[in-house]
């Protein structure tokens, strides 16, 4: 059975009122109220105010309240099978107090944006949990503020978010703030969850929401690096230490598979013997997932000489291009390239290593192994959760695909020529 007792965890003249909820053994949770007292006024056997004044009689009665509230809240939550934890507690405070209101939410677009960031602790996550990781509510945050440029002096309401606004938002993003179509369609897929959020929220929104086409674009560029050019990054003579660190996190993160955030947090403690067999093992940062990466031979020779030394994904993204550089990668080719000046990705013909950053590493992997490790393989090691996505990452021309077709069509072709064919029997009539 549920029960709440309150207490104070200092000597204080305003000290912290703290709400104690507990269902049963394991299962107690402690979350700090809005509500502070006088050390001198509290009861420590009742757990309360000790009611000789007005003001810690009406404390009392707050208090009370709040206990009734959430012990409805917990019963409530318990017959629709939903998880008590702490940031439950912390949210059903929160409402009670007023200091988060959902359902009264205003039905302009920049507070429903708002009322996502304030609340991205409560908020479930693309992986089950709950809260929303920090890059997220970055993503709002700009949303926010891009979003109240646009609008002006004019504050624009969810149900007005239809067709046309999204035209005209989205030529506002990519014609006059100059941003890429990619992040300028990540905006409008962000504007859209903001508008479904407000709905289920209880507001109106445009018939048309359901119609507007937001998230991601096809990669109009994919840069990577073929066997070859890997081979003369092997081969640079690099004169200087850092550059020789960088080119080892290179070379792992072309053997390895993985995101630049994933590959630049390893260490030897991710080594693993697995039944006679070297691994790395590591949970992936963005997606949570638990991988397993044999350590080829190509990536243990890189190991063999040391385990590189940490380094930050900027310094990592300055330093490859230089080796690549040094390593003549110099290919021209098409690409976006940041422009310090505008502040904007600039679309032309570059040598390759201007192009080089962390995320060429996870790309070369996939497309320099894609039809060699099995494809259900190659999707555990970088995570892809489908082949589609596998195939719209990889470096993979149609070109290419017609050729690996003709070289299996030769091969299939020389191996019957070498086989004895027996023919089929007739079928009597």
């Amino acid at each position: 059975m549920a029960s709440i007792k309150y207490r104070i965890k200092s000597k204080s003249s305003n000290a912290s009122i703290y709400l104690k909820l507990s269902l049963g053994r394991g299962r107690v949770f402690e979350k700090k109220t809005d509500y502070i007292v006088d050390y001198s006024k509290w009861s420590f056997t009742k757990g309360m105010p000790k009611q000789n004044e007005a003001n810690e009689k009406k404390l009392a009665n707050k208090l009370r309240s709040l206990t009734k509230y959430i012990l409805e809240q917990v019963n409530e939550s318990i017959s629709n099978g939903e998880d008590i934890n702490f940031n439950w507690l912390e949210y059903h405070i929160g409402i009670h107090l007023k200091k988060i209101t959902p359902e009264n939410q205003t039905d302009y677009v920049t507070d429903s944006i708002q009322n996502i960031i304030d609340t991205a602790n409560l908020r479930t996550n693309q992986n089950g949990g709950m809260g929303l990781s920090q890059s997220r509510i970055n993503d709002y945050s700009a949303l926010l503020r891009i979003f109240k440029e646009f609008q002006g002096k004019k504050s624009i309401k969810i149900v007005e978010v239809d067709g046309p606004l999204a035209t005209n938002f989205l030529n506002f993003l990519v014609n006059e703030k100059k941003y890429s179509k990619g992040y300028a369609k990540r905006l409008i897929g962000n504007l859209k969850t903001v508008c479904y959020d407000a709905a289920f929220n209880g507001l109106e929104v445009s018939n048309q929401l359901k119609k507007i086409k937001g998230g991601k674009i096809k990669n109009e560029f994919i840069i990577f690096l073929t066997p070859e050019e890997i081979q003369k990054i092997k081969k640079a003579k690099l004169v200087t230490p850092y550059l020789n660190n960088a080119r080892k996190w290179l070379l792992l993160g072309c053997y390895l598979g993985q995101r630049g955030g994933d590959l630049l947090s390893l260490s030897e403690k991710n080594i693993k013997m697995v039944e006679g067999v070297n691994v790395i093992q590591l949970t992936q940062q963005k997606t949570k997932k638990h991988v397993t990466i044999p350590i080829f031979d190509e990536a243990n020779e890189v190991l063999n000489a040391g385990f590189p030394r940490k380094i930050s994904t900027q310094k990592f993204n300055e330093y490859i291009k230089k080796v690549c550089a040094i390593a003549e990668v110099d290919e021209p080719t098409e690409g976006n390239k940041f422009d310090k000046k505008s502040k904007r990705n600039i679309k032309d013909i570059y040598p390759k290593h201007k192009l080089v950053t962390s995320h060429i590493c996870r790309r070369s992997f996939a497309t320099n192994y894609y039809g060699v490790i099995p494809l259900h393989l190659l999707m555990k090691i970088t995570g892809h959760s489908s082949e589609k996505s596998l195939l719209g990452y990889i470096g993979k021309s149609s070109y290419d695909y017609a050729k690996e077709t003709i070289n299996f069509m030769e091969k299939l072709k020389s191996n019957n020529q070498n086989s004895k064919v027996i023919p089929l029997k007739q079928s009597q009539p």
